[in-house]
């Protein structure tokens, strides 16, 4: 298995640990992903022991596997911190003492996004996936308002730079990173969607208003 791939399985079953146990099925939902796909990914995570499935196909970590799990999760932390940077850049203000760090890559990138609107397609898929299991163009398309063709060029721009991957159906999924920036634009939104929920839309309505305005 890819280290990459093999980082987010394993992160993703330690946070689902820390609400109880921990079953494929649960996996195969939080990452949007089929459940035979989860099936291997299991067993190839078994395999090199970082976890192990029990006789009631509950899924532990082993000490290894815990171990490659919080380095994940340390790693998206710091991630974390460097697009805020970037986003205090962006918007004219200074940057903590502890941001100084090289981001030039990322914030081209960031810039670039903002720039084609592909941005707001990544904010939507965040957004939908938090209420469906699965997120299609057509549902991007139609919560944006924009032709399909439109979303898919702004999707294979995503693809491109790794933020999202196309799974089933004209399905799409965001990847770590991609899930990374899309809480981070979302969180710029804030102020507007919660004037807008003040004024008696309610949240879902907010949200899609706040993403329209850009």
């Amino acid at each position: 298995m890819r280290e990459q791939k093999a980082k987010e399985y394993l992160s993703t079953i330690y946070l689902l640990a820390s609400y109880g146990a921990v079953r494929a099925s649960y996996i195969a939902k939080e990452m949007m992903v089929s459940r035979p796909s989860v099936s291997v990914a299991l067993k190839a995570l078994e395999s090199d022991g970082y976890l192990i499935v029990d006789s009631g196909h509950l899924i532990h970590l082993t000490e290894k596997g815990m171990r490659k799990a919080e380095i994940s999760i340390r790693e998206t932390v710091d991630r974390g911190n460097n697009y805020r940077s970037i986003a205090r850049q962006i918007q004219g203000e200074k940057a903590m003492p502890s941001e100084h760090m090289e981001i030039r890559k990322e914030e081209h990138l960031l810039r670039l996004l903002l720039k084609d609107q592909s941005a707001s397609v990544l904010e939507t898929i965040l957004i939908l996936s938090k209420r469906y299991y699965s997120v299609r163009i057509i549902d991007i398309s139609q919560f944006l308002g924009r032709s399909s063709a439109a979303v898919r060029t702004a999707l294979e721009r995503l693809e491109e730079y790794g933020l999202v991957s196309r799974g089933e159906k004209t399905t799409v999924k965001l990847s770590r990173d991609g899930r990374e920036l899309a809480e981070l634009l979302y969180r710029q939104h804030e102020t507007l969607r919660n004037e807008m929920i003040q004024n008696g839309l309610d949240v879902f309505e907010a949200e899609q208003r706040s993403i329209r305005k850009e």
